[in-house]
This record gives structure tokens, C-alpha cells and sequence, in this order.
């Protein structure tokens, strides 16, 4: 026959109100101490990361930025070295120099614009070669030839003046008028482009 057996009477916890307000008192700021601990290194380690990777796309940007100009100074330098550029330039260069004469023409090109016996630097044959260039690829705004004497020889649209000598860019490239030196200069405002630019001089 079957056993019947009592179940046990287990008593229910008493819940000692008092012990966990105490309890919850001293844990909650504990909690919210680490919480905010926890986020504080999340969000270090997250600027860490960005700041590693936004270096990393800096370097890239810069390393792409120096071969593309490397490139182009290049580009300049071979340039620098046509024949026909050569031969503009020492023609030029072999004319005699008149100070005076040079400073004469210059106010004139500035004031009423480009003087009748200096035509050929903006529309003669070394003129437009320089002007296809420009026009084949945009990159470039403005390219000038001048002589050892710093005159303009040709220019690929009107520069804004006509005696070089007083240019950064010309000094550079002249140097000490006998190897002269390639020279990369900063951003500026280019008054005869019209546009900031970056010069690009090389002796020729």
C-alpha cells in the first residue's frame, strides 16, 4: 500500500529590509563608479584607435602627396631641358642687358600692358608651345621662361610683369647663375595666375 509522507515545511527567508537599503546604498555609487571607469577606458581606447588610424591615413595622404609631387617636379625639370626652351633662352640671354631699358619696358607692360617689340613672349612660337602645355593638362596655370638676365622670354598667357628678376622662383632656379637649383616653394597667392599655386622652378 502506498506511503503517504508529510511534506517538510521550509520556512520562506525573512528579508531583512534595512541590511539591503544599507546594502544598496553602498553598491549603487560602487556601480556606478566602475560603469563610469569601464566607459572611460572604452572611450580612451576608442581614441587611441581613431587617432592611430587617422595618423595612418595622414602618412598615406602625405606619402601619395610627395610622389605626385616629386613627379611633377620632374615632369618641370625634363621640361626645363627641350631644346627649343634652351635655344629661347640663350638667344635671350647672348642679347645685350640694359638695366634701364628692362625697368622701362617692365613699368610699361604693367601700366599699358604688353609693349609692341615684346609681342613674341606671349604669342610667338616658344609662346604657344608653352600655352599647349597648359592647356593639355590643367594642373599647370601659368608657365614662364625668362632669361639669365631675369627678362621674361615666353610666357603661356600675360604674366604680370615683365622683368623675372625680382621672383623668388627666378632667384632660385638662377642660383649663382652657374648650376642654378630645383626648388619646390609653399602655397601662395599667384597675382598673375590669379589662383594659390605652388612654384615649381628649374633652371634651364
Amino acid at each position: 500500500m502506498p506511503l503517504h509522507l508529510p511534506h517538510p515545511h521550509v520556512p520562506h527567508p525573512h528579508m531583512n529590509v534595512r541590511v539591503l537599503t544599507v546594502f544598496a546604498l553602498v553598491s549603487l555609487p560602487l556601480l556606478a563608479v566602475g560603469a563610469m571607469v569601464v566607459l572611460g577606458a572604452g572611450q580612451s581606447e576608442l581614441r587611441t584607435t581613431y587617432g592611430h588610424q587617422l595618423s595612418q591615413a595622414a602618412e598615406q595622404t602625405a606619402a601619395t602627396l610627395d610622389t605626385y609631387m616629386y613627379r611633377r617636379v620632374i615632369d618641370v625639370s625634363r621640361m626645363g631641358r627641350i631644346p627649343s626652351l634652351r635655344e629661347a633662352a640663350a638667344r635671350s640671354s647672348a642679347e645685350p642687358f640694359d638695366a634701364n631699358r628692362m625697368q622701362t619696358l617692365d613699368y610699361e607692360w604693367r601700366s599699358q600692358g604688353v609693349p609692341a617689340e615684346l609681342q613674341n613672349t606671349i604669342d610667338g612660337p616658344t609662346a604657344v608651345y608653352l600655352r599647349d602645355i597648359v592647356a593639355r593638362d590643367s594642373i599647370y596655370r601659368e608657365i614662364l621662361l625668362a632669361d639669365r638676365h631675369g627678362r621674361l622670354v615666353a610666357s603661356s598667357d600675360i604674366s604680370s610683369d615683365y622683368d623675372q628678376s625680382d621672383e623668388d622662383w627666378w632667384q632660385t632656379a638662377f642660383g649663382d647663375g652657374r648650376t642654378g637649383r630645383v626648388d619646390l616653394a609653399d602655397v601662395r597667392w599667384d597675382d598673375s595666375a590669379r589662383t594659390y599655386a605652388i612654384d615649381i622652378s628649374v633652371p634651364v
